[in-house]
C-alpha cells in the first residue's frame, strides 16, 4: 500500500524600507528633461533566490499615473514557486497610520520580470498625503518566498508490523479454538480499538489476563486482523478470487464482533 507524502509551505519574508530623496527635486529636474524617469532600484536575497525590486515614481510618457514597483526574479529557480509583493507608504516620525497595504502574487517558473506590478498610489495625492517627509518618501516593502519541503512518508506502519512478526514486549496472548496462538500488545490493541481498550483497560475479566480466547474464528483471518490493526494495511490477498471474496468477508465478520 503506498503512503502519501507529507508537503510543508515555509514563508520566507524579507521588509525593507525604500527612500526616495529629492521626491519633489527629482520630478522636477525630470520634467525640464535632464533625466529619462525617476526610479530607484533595490536588490535582495529572499528564500535562496536574488531579487529586483524597481520602484517608479515619474516616468515620461507613462499612461498610468501611479506610484509603481516591479519585482524582478534573478536567479534561475531549480522549481516553480510562489512569492508575493507588498507594499506600502510609511511615515518615518510615526505620526501617521501607514497607507493601505497593495499587494500582487505570482508563481515564477524562470528568472525575469514578474508580469504584474504594484500600483501603490496615485502621483498627485502624494504632496498632500503626508508621507512626503522633507522631500523624502518612504515605502516598506515585504518580499514572501513560499518554499515548499517534502517530508519523506512515515513507516511506522513498518515498523508496527515488525513488532507484531517478532512478538518482542508482547503481553497478551490471543488462542483460538484452533489450538493457534497470536502474541500482541495491549498498549497498541487498546489504542486501535475501543472494543480492545474495554477488554483490556475497563472492567472486563481480560483486564488482568495474559490469555484471551477466541472462538469461531479462522486462523488466517485472525491473523490479517490483528495485521491490519497493527499496520492499518490489508496484506495482498490470494489471486484465486474466491478465495479473496471469502477472506474479505470473514474480515467483515470479524469487524463486527
Amino acid at each position: 500500500m503506498e503512503r502519501c507524502r507529507t508537503n510543508l509551505t515555509e514563508a520566507l519574508r524579507s521588509v525593507h524600507l525604500l527612500k526616495i530623496h529629492g521626491y519633489c527635486w527629482n520630478k522636477a529636474m525630470d520634467m525640464l528633461g535632464s533625466s529619462s524617469g525617476c526610479s530607484i532600484t533595490s536588490r535582495w536575497d529572499v528564500g535562496g533566490h536574488q531579487w529586483e525590486v524597481h520602484l517608479h515614481y515619474e516616468t515620461p510618457c507613462d499612461p498610468i499615473d501611479e506610484i509603481t514597483l516591479k519585482l524582478f526574479l534573478l536567479s534561475e529557480p531549480q522549481r516553480k514557486f510562489w512569492a508575493s509583493l507588498s507594499c506600502r507608504l510609511v511615515n518615518p516620525c510615526q505620526n501617521l497610520r501607514p497607507s493601505d497595504e497593495k499587494c500582487m502574487s505570482y508563481e515564477f517558473e524562470r528568472r525575469g520580470e514578474c508580469p504584474k506590478q504594484v500600483h501603490l498610489m496615485r502621483r498627485d495625492r502624494v504632496l498632500s498625503s503626508g508621507y512626503l517627509v522633507n522631500d523624502t518618501l518612504t515605502v516598506q516593502c515585504t518580499l514572501t518566498v513560499l518554499r515548499e519541503h517534502t517530508l519523506p512518508s512515515s513507516d511506522l506502519h513498518k515498523h508496527l508490523g515488525e513488532l507484531l512478526e517478532g512478538q518482542r514486549g508482547a503481553d497478551v496472548t490471543f488462542v483460538l479454538d484452533s489450538g493457534d496462538r497470536f502474541p500482541a500488545h495491549k498498549n497498541i490493541l487498546a489504542a486501535r480499538s475501543p472494543v480492545f481498550m474495554a477488554e483490556f483497560f475497563g472492567d472486563m475479566k481480560e483486564r488482568s489476563s495474559q490469555s484471551v480466547p477466541i472462538q469461531d474464528m479462522q486462523a488466517d483471518v485472525f491473523k490479517v486482523m490483528l495485521h491490519f490493526i497493527y499496520t492499518d494495511t490489508v496484506p495482498v490477498l490470494d489471486e484465486d478470487h474466491e478465495a479473496a471474496v471469502t477472506m474479505a468477508q470473514h474480515l467483515l465478520a470479524a469487524a463486527d464482533r
